[in-house]
């Protein structure tokens, strides 16, 4: 299977899974670039000490994720957004072992003051499509409506994606990329990344 740019969420060196993130910490020599978790909300685990979260990664494997830091995950806990079907995203996750047996990501006060942590309102289902889309269409210059090429065309403004030849194709494909627009903006801020070589400064929430 040929390699995938560094940004496509399928690329597993760049966004991994939890078995990935194990190999990643047992072979430090493998970081060589930023790297990323997404993973589902499957339930919140109604533990009163701390903020304890199970999510499924995209190897459909499930894990616990506990906020360790000064708040006990008490920000993340009074977020909008989290509840099962949304999906959150870790920036330079650990494998961590608990105690009790279970495997995922013991989150520290650094990742939280870091912003190294984000919750989309997203499944992870629909940010994969998505992600899809926008490598499918990367050097496809045509009309997302009408597929009319070699005119000048214009990008959506608010998720900078979708492409028209006018204002007419744009009005009248609206009322379906709506459903999507929000998301697109959302899932670009992962694809538009240099993960390779860009400074960490790059790379907050």
């Amino acid at each position: 299977m040929p390699s995938l740019n560094p940004s496509n969420l399928r690329e597993e060196n760049t966004f991994h899974t939890l078995e990935t993130l194990y190999v990643l910490q047992a072979r430090p020599s493998l970081r060589q670039r930023h790297w990323c978790l997404l993973g589902e909300i499957t339930e919140i685990v109604p533990w009163p000490v701390r903020l304890c979260i199970h999510i499924r990664d995209m190897d459909n494997e499930e894990l616990m994720v506990s906020f360790n830091d000064d708040q006990r995950g008490a920000t993340f806990a009074r977020h909008p957004n989290l509840k099962p079907g949304s999906t959150m995203a870790f920036l330079y996750p650990e494998f961590h072992a608990f105690m009790d047996g279970q495997t995922g990501l013991r989150i520290e006060q650094p990742a939280i003051h870091a912003g190294a942590v984000k919750i989309l309102p997203y499944s992870m289902d629909t940010i994969l499509k998505v992600n899809d889309q926008i490598w499918k269409k990367k050097g496809c210059l045509e009309c997302q409506k009408c597929q009319k090429k070699d005119i000048e065309l214009k990008r959506c403004s608010r998720c900078q994606s979708a492409i028209y030849c006018g204002k007419d194709c744009q009005t009248t494909d609206w009322k379906e990329h709506k459903k999507v627009c929000k998301v697109f903006a959302e899932v670009k801020w992962f694809t538009d990344k240099d993960w390779v070589s860009a400074s960490v400064e790059n790379f907050r929430f």
